[in-house]
Formats: structure tokens, sequence, C-alpha cells
């Protein structure tokens, strides 16, 4: 094939690349905007999921703390497992 029929057949072939690459660029760019509506929906995951343990678990902590530390009477023991037992039960139902 000479130069001319090489140039030619680039030539007719060049639309068809363009267009590919358009695609491509389109593709992309759906794929990214997705990409960032899933990341987004993560960190609102993320952030609900937070702000609804972190009170039980810092209550959790501060009775199991207690607890460790045996300063209590047996009432107030059986007191603070109750707690610990209904914070559980109640946020392992919420899920």
């Amino acid at each position: 094939m000479g130069i001319e029929k090489e140039y030619d057949a680039a030539q007719e072939e060049m639309p068809r690349l363009y267009f590919s690459q358009q695609k491509a660029w389109e593709e992309a760019e759906t794929a990214k905007r997705e990409a960032e509506r899933a990341n987004f929906a993560k960190d609102e995951f993320l952030q609900l999921v937070s702000h609804e343990f972190r009170p039980p678990l810092m209550t959790i902590k501060i009775l199991a703390s207690l607890l460790q530390d045996g300063g209590e009477t047996e009432k107030e023991r059986q007191e603070h497992l109750n707690v610990i037992t209904a914070e559980c039960h109640y946020h392992n139902h919420k899920l």
C-alpha cells in the first residue's frame, strides 16, 4: 500500500477514532459521577452509624471500666450490667 492510500485510510479512520474517544470520555465521566455518588452515600452511612452508636458505646465503655475497677457494690454491678445489656439489645434491634 502506498503512502497516499495509507493516508486516505488513516483519514477515513479518524472520525471513528474521534467518536470512540468521545464515547470513552463520556463513559469515564459517568463512572466518575457514579463513584462520587457512592462515596457520598458511604460517608452519609458512616456518619449515621457513628451518630447512632457513639452514645451507647460510650455508656458501655464507662460502665465496663467501672466494673473492671471493682469498687461497686453487687447491686451497682448488676445495675451496670443491666444497662450494658439494655444498650446492646436496643441497638441490635435497630439494625
